[in-house]
């Protein structure tokens, strides 16, 4: 049977944050009650300890020798990450000033520099990509959509997808939209099309 490890993390989460502490016993039933059977037992006992051998639940071994767990306070743990991502976030705020100053002027846009302008862009847009993804990664956690710097991570990274869309309509080609489809394009993975109809015309 393979260990479906994310989701019985979540109902693990799910449960402390509600409970607080729960007997080791009690937290493995309730994962297996509102899995419906879908998870081993085995599979369950893994999880919870692994949790806990990585620190991220806190034991409690009482009189008997049995255990309580509670979910370790990792709000210093979320501070530095999501301090992190804002570090990473002036870093490509950074790298679209430079692109913005060295491409907006139509001057300075030609059909030479086309694939490099092209090519810089997707390159930030993707960094920005992973941040926004992390954030949504973590979004089921209360100790991260509860910090005082969620918001405003958010708002951040909408500000900075602006700043990437206000970059790409200005790259005035032949077309106005041709530079912001071919970085859909890019970013979906796709090859550059040669002669494909644009879907902004």
């Amino acid at each position: 049977m393979t260990i479906d490890e994310p989701k019985i993390k979540r109902y693990i989460h799910k449960i402390l944050e509600s409970e607080g502490v729960m007997g080791s016993t009690a937290l493995h039933r309730q994962i297996y009650d509102m899995g419906k059977g879908e998870f081993g037992e085995t599979a369950i006992w893994k999880v919870i300890q692994k949790m806990e051998s990585i620190g991220e639940l806190t034991p409690e071994i009482l009189p008997n020798k049995r255990k309580n767990y509670c979910l370790t306070d990792i709000t210093k743990e979320v501070s530095r990450i999501l301090d992190t991502l804002f570090n990473d976030l002036d870093e490509i705020e950074d790298k679209l000033n430079e692109f913005h100053k060295k491409y907006f002027n139509p001057k300075n846009q030609n059909e030479a520099n086309y694939l490099t302008r092209l090519a810089d862009l997707t390159t930030i847009a993707r960094m920005l990509m992973k941040k926004q993804s992390y954030l949504s990664m973590t979004s089921d956690f209360v100790q991260f959509n509860k910090h005082k710097s969620w918001k405003r991570l958010h708002k951040r990274i909408d500000e900075l997808w602006s700043s990437v869309r206000h970059n790409a309509y200005h790259q005035t080609d032949k077309k106005s939209s041709k530079f912001l489809q071919e970085l859909i394009w890019a970013l979906q993975g796709y090859e550059r099309p040669t002669k494909t109809k644009l879907i902004f015309e």
